[in-house]
C-alpha cells in the first residue's frame, strides 16, 4: 500500500473539510438541525454539506475501527439519530441530490446500523428516553392532568402520560424542536 493513501473506499479528502474547532454536542446539534432543515425545505444538504460529509466519514470510520468517540448522550442530545435516519430515507426517495452526496446517504445508513448494533434497545427507544427527560426537566403542574377529577399525581408522570397516551402523527421538522413528533390533543 502506498504511504498516505487510505484503503477505505469511503474517503473523499477532496470535499470533506474538518468541522470548526468545537465539535461537541452543541456544534453537532447545529449541524444536524441545519442539514435536516435544508432537506425539509429544499431537498438539499444545504450550506453545511461538506461539514456533514466530514462528520459522517469520521463517525463511520471510528465505528468500523471499534473506537467510537460519540457516546449515546451526544447522539441523543444532538439528534444525530434523526439526522442519519432522514439521510437514509432521503436515499430511498426520488430526491434531486448531486451524485457526490450518494456516498453520504450510504454512510448514514451504515452509521445508523452500527449505532443500532452498539446501543441496541436504547437506540430503538431514544425518543422515549428524550420524552422522559423532557417530562423530568419540565413537568406539567398536577392540575393540568388529563382528568381534572382524578387526585393529583407526580407532575413528571402526568406529563409523560399526557404525551405517551395519545396517538402520534409525524410533524414537519423545525430547528431546535425537542421532540420531533406531535400528539393529537
Amino acid at each position: 500500500m502506498i504511504a498516505g493513501h487510505s484503503s477505505s473506499h469511503l474517503t473523499h479528502h477532496h470535499r470533506a473539510i474538518p468541522p470548526q474547532a468545537n465539535s461537541g454536542p452543541a456544534a453537532l446539534l447545529e449541524l444536524s438541525d441545519s442539514v435536516r432543515e435544508s432537506l425539509a425545505k429544499n431537498g438539499t444538504f444545504g450550506p453545511d454539506a461538506d461539514q456533514l460529509s466530514f462528520f459522517l466519514e469520521l463517525a463511520l470510520g471510528e465505528e468500523v475501527k471499534g473506537a467510537p468517540s460519540l457516546d449515546f448522550d451526544t447522539i441523543r442530545v444532538a439528534r444525530l439519530d434523526k439526522l442519519v435516519a432522514e439521510l437514509t430515507v432521503c436515499g430511498e426517495m426520488p430526491f434531486t441530490l448531486a451524485p457526490r452526496f450518494v456516498h453520504d446517504m450510504v454512510a448514514a445508513g451504515k452509521l445508523e446500523r452500527k449505532w443500532r448494533a452498539r446501543f441496541r434497545v436504547d437506540y430503538v427507544m431514544i425518543d422515549e428516553i428524550r420524552l422522559k427527560d423532557l417530562a423530568f426537566r419540565w413537568p406539567l403542574p398536577a392540575a393540568s392532568s388529563l382528568d381534572n377529577n382524578s387526585p393529583p399525581s407526580n407532575p413528571s408522570t402526568t406529563a409523560l402520560t399526557r404525551f405517551t397516551a395519545l396517538p402520534i402523527r409525524e410533524a414537519r421538522f423545525i430547528p431546535g424542536l425537542y421532540v420531533t413528533s406531535t400528539r393529537n390533543w
